[in-house]
């Protein structure tokens, strides 16, 4: 909870290129971690969940986000081109990305 709690505030403060870059230090992290070691399951997926469970473990919140913004050379039309490019991935994969809008209720 305290990670969430962290990116949050950053996020709230930064916008959403801290989202993508606490991914990315995610990544590292997990890569970094488990250099040389067996995949624990038959998914790359549910290591990666299983690692994000126990992050506590292996990193800080306050690592996490010093990680996240030492990645540099990280601009607003990168990662539009980067989530373009996830969007066109998993549409080839049969999963459509939608953003519901929020109706406001009616008085």
């Amino acid at each position: 909870m305290v990670y969430i709690a962290r990116v949050f505030d950053v996020f709230l403060v930064e916008g959403y290129k801290v989202l993508y870059r606490v991914a990315l230090a995610i990544l590292k992290s997990f890569h970094k971690v488990r250099a040389g070691q067996p995949m624990e399951s038959d998914s790359i997926q549910q290591d990666i969940r299983a690692f994000v469970r126990d992050i506590a473990k292996s990193v800080s919140p306050e690592r996490l986000l010093e990680k996240a913004f030492a990645i540099r050379l990280f601009s607003r039309k990168e990662i539009q081109l980067l989530q373009m490019a996830n969007e066109k991935a998993l549409q080839q994969k049969g999963i459509t990305v939608k953003q519901k809008s929020v109706a406001s209720p009616k008085r």
